[in-house]
């Protein structure tokens, strides 16, 4: 890790701490899975959108900012090519197709100014990381009721992010 990478870190950490997570809203759950899966076993690959409102950020304290995050699993067969990272059904070779959005609201306790840089690396690290668990929750939950049974998502993991896993 670079001098400018260690200090761009250490003052998003700054700016994690000038921020308190008020809330966190499921906002929108696109799901597919075939009737009868032929196979239950396959590899996982995840998606994160992260999205910030960066303006609000300078506000007083006791203000809110806005985030957002939009975390898709996809579950492909081991035996089948693995499919583009845009498909969202099972007709494109899925065995599980789950997109989930989620609002979370955070407060300002210290006002200040942040570069652009610092509220990237939040919104990569932290927003994804308050997520992460309500989405892990989401997809244990509505897996179990469906024909996939068992999907059971790692914890969460930042330099996994917008990666495979197996």
């Amino acid at each position: 890790m670079t001098a400018d990478a260690t200090q761009t870190s250490s003052e998003a950490c700054g700016l994690a701490e000038a921020l308190e997570l008020e809330s966190i809203s499921l906002t929108s759950l696109h799901m597919d899975t075939p009737e009868q899966p032929e196979t239950q076993s396959g590899k996982l690959r995840f998606r994160f959108d992260i999205g910030h409102d960066h303006e609000a950020l300078a506000g007083e304290v006791g203000g809110t900012t806005l985030a957002s995050a939009k975390i898709t699993v996809q579950g492909f067969p081991d035996d089948a090519p693995e499919p583009s990272p845009d498909a969202s059904r099972v007709e494109d070779g899925l065995l599980i197709h789950l997109s989930a959005r989620y609002s979370l609201v955070y407060r300002v306790i210290v006002p200040g100014q942040w570069s652009e840089a610092e509220q990237e690396h939040f919104n990569e690290r932290c927003v994804a990381y308050h997520a992460w668990p309500y989405f892990r929750e989401l997809v244990q939950n509505v897996t179990s009721r469906s024909p996939i049974r068992g999907v059971t998502l790692p914890l969460f993991v930042p330099s996994k992010l917008n990666r495979g896993a197996e």
